[in-house]
């Protein structure tokens, strides 16, 4: 666009843009779209870093990945007996120390 302008104006070819100095409103668009773009892309980053954050805390809350039998089952490997009063402490211990 800037170019035309410059050729109907000055009658002859120069490549430059309709602004005096090194201002051209093209390069500023240009340069606020990529700024843009990056921050965007920033915002969503820390967003579903965030988010999957909370998801995955409140999964584990509600689904731990160690249940009761599986402490059963590594209690009598390690030759203890498992009661139910033993598996009980162990799960509060657990839950205790994740808060």
């Amino acid at each position: 666009m800037e170019v035309i302008c410059k050729l109907v104006e000055l009658k002859k070819f120069v490549n430059r843009g309709f602004l005096i100095g090194p201002i051209c409103p093209i390069y500023g668009y240009g340069v606020l779209a990529i700024v843009l773009i990056i921050v965007a892309l920033a915002v969503g980053l820390i967003g579903g870093f965030y988010g999957a954050r909370a998801y995955m805390k409140k999964y584990f809350q509600e689904n731990p990945p160690i249940n009761e039998d599986m402490i059963v089952s590594m209690m009598s490997q390690m030759g203890q007996k498992p009661s139910a009063k033993k598996v009980n402490q162990v799960m509060n211990r657990m839950k205790h120390q994740n808060k």
